[in-house]
């Protein structure tokens, strides 16, 4: 498992590493992630990232 200090990494490298990351991607029987669920990934990794980056109050972006 990778290690990232998000408060050193660029904009690009993040943009280059979570783009590979997305690639390899699988279910657990080993099958490509639908578009839609990868775009569930993106959208939760960004909320994740930004309340890191911003100390943004998480859970107002969780939707249960």
């Amino acid at each position: 498992m990778m290690k990232l200090d998000f408060n050193c990494v660029i904009p690009v490298e993040l943009n280059e590493l979570l783009r590979k990351s997305y690639a390899k991607v699988k279910s657990e029987k080993g099958q490509q992630l639908s578009p839609s669920t990868l775009t569930g990934v993106r959208t939760l990794t960004g909320n994740f990232v930004r309340q890191l980056l911003f100390n943004d109050d998480f859970k107002r972006f969780l939707f249960f």
